[in-house]
């Protein structure tokens, strides 16, 4: 089994010229050499030099908490205790280290010591207020307190992070049949309240600091002597980059970025931001909804191509489960210790279980936890092993979007599908025991539906950032995409769409309040659906309007011939490449032969006894088809 991974790092180990990053042309600067030089001066600093020191700490600072080498790797678990070690990294417990451990560093005595230097610094202010002539000290001043100002609050803002109260969860939460584990608990201690309010209070300060440090940026000064030609190579004050390299896939980063001052700052303010749209509309004493859950999860995607690791490090210090290291290591996931955390109380089924109920709310209703509890012999057996796997299924989908690796993430979004097809099946089984009497009401099926095809969309799009893709196999990718989203349109959001009709009509009374109230909360719900269909059949109309155009350049021959599996040369790298999709939807070559007729491409022997061929459709049709469904997708729009 030769993976994409193990290709791509064969290709960096034969040609090692690809290492940007490798420099040796000069020696590896450490502390004993700098210490006292020209690159680090530390005494007898004036206000403008002190300020430029701090800058440089900064951006020190910045180029840590952005770097994927393991020694970075380790740096952010110190400064943030997330444990985000990747797999890419070396293992830190085979060599002795604990990544992130529990007292890394003194928070009260760094925090004490930020507090009496901002206390210093405000005394010589008031002090210098009193005296004439010393505004350009005084403003100086001003600019170095806010400084500290801003390491202060970031500092205690991570401080908050990890200081939400919440117990490790017993065995029995893993459990769908635990009254306990899913009505009596707790959901969020107060400890945890009182942290996320802390959080975000600290947020606003480290933010508002952020606009306040941009301008002094032009008053700090280097030390003397690093306006040295010679001495430029080593970046900023305290970060060496040939400390920071390692042998990586392509797919990597491949030099370690050194930030200047202006762009570290603007980096931690983009950090800052990325976590005030982690921590918007979150109510920590609530269940999470799987609207929040997806809105996060994109923001993630996002940040994983061009994005602050740091972020990243602290999206996972706020929303994994902190479950048993035990009981992550049978999910073969290392998410560290299980310690208190912010939102961590949520177990994989309970945080399951909300997430269902709330995908399609009026199927659902509110007795949901009850009716599976009261599920007896192989049906309650059935519903335990599938809130499980899908529980699993969660934590395996949050944690690839963690890495830049773009070759193994796409390898472990391959084996998302693996797992998750299997479970078709016993959904269908389990909707059918919850309810026997209605076949309109499904909830596991449509549910998992929505992750297949979620799934499946990030398997096909990561193909164009690898450049995996020929461009005689675009149209088999296009095609995908549209019967994808067509796939979901029938089984999922249409599922829910007729329970809320049939709801619709069971309670629509005019001449009582609480029906009228009921009917619209039911029209606006369904107007969301609404919104949702419009969405996807627009999705799918572009997507099978692209097929069309490149079969119309293919039909007048601007164009190769369309990958096909039928094919001998493409069979075995069409199988190669789309297993996971083929996997999951079993009639996916049905349907490519269904939407490949059009050339008239078939053999006379494939005809039945009378059957006359149809006359091939000319490139004009095929033009005007795609011409077709690209105004579809406008009007849907």
């Amino acid at each position: 089994s030769f993976s994409l991974y193990d290709a791509m790092t064969a290709i960096e180990m034969m040609e090692p010229k690809m290492d940007s990053g490798m420099r040796l042309d000069r020696e590896i600067l450490h502390p004993q050499r700098s210490a006292g030089g020209p690159l680090m001066k530390l005494s007898d600093l004036t206000d403008a030099e002190l300020l430029g020191v701090m800058d440089e700490s900064l951006a020190c600072l910045a180029s840590w908490l952005d770097g994927e080498s393991a020694l970075q790797s380790r740096a952010k678990d110190v400064i943030t205790l997330a444990n985000t070690t990747d797999e890419e990294d070396f293992n830190p417990l085979l060599y002795g280290f604990e990544a992130a451990a529990a007292q890394a560093a003194d928070d009260e005595r760094i925090t004490s010591a930020l507090k009496e230097a901002d206390d210093d610094i405000g005394r010589q202010v008031k002090a210098g207020q009193l005296a004439a002539g010393h505004r350009l000290v005084q403003h100086r001043l001003r600019l170095l307190r806010s400084l500290l100002l801003l390491l202060r609050q970031f500092h205690r803002m991570l401080q908050a992070m990890g200081g939400g109260g919440s117990a490790d969860l017993p065995d029995s939460a893993l459990s769908v049949t635990s009254a306990a584990a899913i009505d009596t608990a707790e959901l969020v201690s107060p400890a945890a309240a009182e942290a996320a309010a802390e959080v975000r209070r600290q947020l606003e300060s480290a933010s508002s600091a952020c606009a306040s440090v941009a301008a002094s940026l032009e008053v700090g000064q280097p030390a003397a002597g690093r306006d040295d030609p010679r001495l430029k190579a080593y970046g900023v004050q305290g970060f060496e980059p040939l400390a920071n390299l390692r042998q990586l896939p392509p797919s990597f980063p491949r030099c370690v970025r050194v930030f200047e001052r202006p762009a570290a700052v603007a980096y931690l303010a983009r950090c800052l931001d990325c976590l005030r749209q982690f921590l918007t509309d979150v109510t920590p004493a609530a269940c999470p909804s799987y609207q929040q859950l997806y809105t996060r999860l994109a923001l993630v995607c996002g940040l994983s191509s061009d994005a602050p690791c740091f972020a990243r490090s602290c999206l996972r210090l706020l929303y994994c489960c902190p479950a048993q290291q035990q009981q992550l290591h049978n999910y073969g996931i290392n998410l560290g210790l299980g310690s208190a955390r912010l939102f961590g109380r949520h177990s994989p089924v309970e945080f399951l279980l909300a997430s269902v109920k709330q995908f399609c709310p009026i199927a659902a209703g509110a007795d949901l936890n009850a009716s599976v509890r009261q599920l007896q012999g192989q049906s309650r057996q059935l519903a335990d092993s599938l809130c499980l796997q899908l529980g699993r299924a969660l934590l395996h989908q949050v944690c690839p979007l963690f890495s830049r690796n773009r070759s193994r993430k796409r390898e472990k979004l391959a084996a998302c599908l693996d797992a998750l097809w299997p479970l078709y099946e016993s959904c269908y089984c389990l909707d059918r025991a919850l309810f026997p009497n209605d076949e309109c009401r499904s909830l596991f099926l449509p549910y998992l539906t929505f992750y297949l095809f979620r799934l499946s969309r990030l398997y096909l799009l990561s193909g164009f950032s690898l450049q995996l893709y020929a461009r005689h196999e675009l149209p088999s990718v296009y095609f995908m995409l549209g019967d994808g989203y067509m796939y979901f349109l029938l089984v999922g959001i249409v599922q829910a769409d007729l329970a809320i009709q049939q709801q619709l009509q069971l309670t629509h009374n005019p001449y009582t309040k609480l029906s009228r109230q009921h009917h619209r909360y039911h029209q606006q719900v369904q107007t969301l659906y609404q919104h949702h269909l419009s969405m996807l059949r627009a999705s799918n109309y572009l997507a099978t309007a692209t097929f069309y155009a490149l079969a119309a350049l293919h039909s007048d021959g601007k164009m190769q011939q369309l990958a096909s599996p039928h094919q001998a040369g493409e069979s075995s790298s069409f199988k190669h490449r789309y297993q996971p999709l083929i996997t999951c939807y079993t009639n996916l070559q049905t349907m490519w032969d269904s939407r490949t007729t059009f050339n008239g491409e078939l053999d006379d022997s494939e005809l039945d006894e009378g059957q006359q061929r149809k006359p091939a459709s000319t490139p004009a049709d095929v033009y005007a088809e795609a011409t077709r469904e690209f105004e579809k997708a406008r009007d849907a729009l």
